[in-house]
């Protein structure tokens, strides 16, 4: 995984004639790239460097500003261990994972038609994970609920999505062999889509205002929901990232 910061010179340059002075004002974005690069075999490529890497805009070569190379194949941080009656809540001093990835199944801004699709790419980004991983899934609706932490690995998630295909499988064994519940009801009911309250379109013979009111609410309470998930974050080391599962 490298991670790659671009300087991209926005084209909107103006020029300012003030007291026969000229102030030039140009405008400049970093924009964050993330790469996962993979050879024929599809294994990770190790070692690369910036020089390894054209990153072109609209066919015009960007200069690369930053750049990170992230190993998420070594080993998680060893969990140092507490004195007697000594407790933390420290990320460094529990062994914090090295990166933390949060998805976010928003159904307060989609539509009711859509949300199946999207749950079910959830789960088939769940079946790449690895037990190790550390994954969070928040739900979006009238507020904002944590379903999995991101502080907690993936193992019962990796459970979670095995008993779900178990259940839904073919097979007359594995539907038998497949638990009842992985122990954690929102986590089960969650992947099965029974527990999500979805958003229905507004009536369109609702009135003007409102409609306007509730898209106002459903942007404040988006933007609050962000603004929590970052604050979150904010406090675990190393690379974060979000998806948003959305229209």
């Amino acid at each position: 995984m490298a991670l790659v910061t671009a300087a991209l010179i926005g084209p909107s340059s103006r020029s300012q004639s003030q007291n026969a002075e000229t102030t030039l004002r140009v405008t400049t974005r970093l924009v964050n790239v993330n790469v996962v690069v993979t050879d024929a075999l599809g294994k990770p490529v190790k070692d690369l460097t910036q020089d390894d890497f054209t990153l072109l805009d609209d066919g015009q070569p960007q200069k690369i500003a930053f750049f990170s190379a992230i190993d998420n194949t070594l080993p998680p941080a060893t969990v140092s261990l507490l004195g007697p009656d000594t407790y933390t809540n420290r990320p460094a001093d529990y062994g914090a994972p090295p990166s933390s990835t949060i998805l976010l199944f928003d159904t307060l801004n989609s539509h009711w038609t859509s949300q199946g699709y999207g749950l079910y790419r959830i789960r088939k980004f769940l079946r790449q994970i690895e037990p190790e991983d550390y994954i969070g899934i928040y739900l979006l609706a009238d507020d904002l609920k944590v379903v999995h932490g991101f502080d907690r690995d993936a193992s019962d998630l990796f459970t979670a999505i095995r008993r779900y295909d178990d259940l839904h499988s073919h097979s007359p064994e594995a539907r038998d062999a497949a638990k009842e519940s992985t122990g954690d009801p929102d986590l089960d009911h969650f992947l099965s889509g029974k527990d999500n309250r979805y958003r229905f379109e507004l009536d369109r013979r609702a009135s003007p205002a409102y409609r306007r009111d509730k898209l106002t609410l459903a942007r404040q309470v988006t933007i609050a929901s962000l603004l929590e998930i970052g604050r979150q974050l904010a406090a675990a080391p190393g690379r974060k990232s979000l998806i948003w599962v959305s229209d």
